[in-house]
């Protein structure tokens, strides 16, 4: 077993235990907003191309009115996108503050690495102790031949 001594950087608990509110979900509800704006974008899109394709064979007031009509909707579908946009922007803002407030950044912890250094096994806190499976978090090394801690000697890793 091998070990790089690692400083967490980003922390995130379990939704349920999350600071800042259920932000999480909030930002997967303004994602899905923006993806349907896309959709609703793109559809329109297609129509109008299809559209242009009638007026170009056969040029006529209704044609030229649905034309029109569908250029607006695109142009509120478009506004639409923007403001999902932002407030997805707004909910990820949130959760990397949020990710960036926890007690937990700052402390220290380290990758297991196999006998030969090549795969990493896990991430463990500075006690030796597993994460928690539902926690988000990030790190940087800081330490890649640290002296090994009382409890990777005692066997504990």
């Amino acid at each position: 077993m091998k070990l790089m001594k690692v400083r967490f950087t980003e922390w995130r608990d379990a939704p349920a235990r999350a600071h800042a509110g259920d932000t999480g979900s909030e930002l997967e509800v303004a994602s899905r907003h923006v993806a349907d704006c896309t959709q609703r974008e793109i559809a329109l899109r297609a129509q109008l191309g299809e559209l242009k394709g009638l007026i170009e064979i056969a040029d006529t007031q209704p044609l030229r009115d649905r034309r029109t009509a569908l250029a607006i909707e695109l142009d509120a579908a478009l506004r639409a996108r923007r403001a999902a946009l932002s407030a997805e922007h707004s909910a990820g803002e949130v959760v990397r503050l949020a990710m960036k407030a926890h007690p937990k950044v700052g402390s220290d912890g380290y990758q297991v690495l196999n006998d030969e250094g090549t795969e990493m096994l896990r991430v463990v806190d500075a006690a030796g102790k597993d994460l928690p499976a539902s926690a988000v978090y990030g790190y940087e090394i800081i330490d890649q031949a640290p002296p090994l801690p009382a409890w990777a000697t005692a066997g504990g890793a």
